[in-house]
């Protein structure tokens, strides 16, 4: 296999237990996501990892193929990464479980780079750029989920910049944002 994709699921949501399950127009929230990555051209499989049995139930159930994990990872990133140790692939996609308008074009724009650019790039993430002031103010919307990446570590959080980066730095960041982004 070249390149698969793995969705990394969990029932045991921290903020919304079951998230992956719940209905949305008739179908699970990770079938949603599941078709639409299986649009992608790019990949030559695609998985569901996860360590619950309604989950595989679900899965199976709209013909999605299924790896168990255990149940002691902290992060979808592990779940990927178990997958990858069972499944060899020269690129995996770790494709969010609760993401289900993700572009399958955008998915194979990913494979297509890490192809080209496997000797220089180990990861990369797709992200959508700050464009709008709007986005500027979510920064300090407590209720805002960010993840930023620094060399080879990710970071996730809920609240907003200022609980990130602390009330000092996170004030400082934002001034050096442009009025418009």
């Amino acid at each position: 296999m070249e390149a698969i994709g793995v969705i990394p699921a969990r029932y045991q949501s921290t903020r919304l237990a079951g998230k992956v399950l719940l209905e949305i127009a008739g179908k699970p929230l990770i079938q949603h996501v599941y078709e639409r990555a299986k649009r992608a051209k790019k990949l030559s499989a695609l998985l569901i990892a996860t360590d619950d049995h309604r989950v595989r139930q679900a899965a199976t159930s709209f013909g999605a193929e299924v790896v168990m994990t255990a149940p002691t990872h902290t992060s979808g990133m592990d779940r990927v990464a178990e997958v990858a140790k069972k499944i060899p692939a020269e690129i995996i996609v770790n494709i969010q479980a609760d993401e289900p308008l993700v572009a399958p074009a955008m998915v194979d724009l990913l494979v297509e780079t890490l192809k080209k650019e496997k000797k220089e790039v180990g990861m990369a993430t797709l992200y959508r750029p700050l464009r709008r002031l709007a986005d500027k103010e979510d920064l300090l919307n407590p209720k805002w989920k960010g993840k930023m990446s620094f060399s080879n570590m990710d970071y996730e959080w809920m609240g907003n910049m200022l609980t990130f980066l602390g009330e000092e730095k996170g004030r400082e960041y934002m001034k050096k944002l442009p009025e418009e982004i």
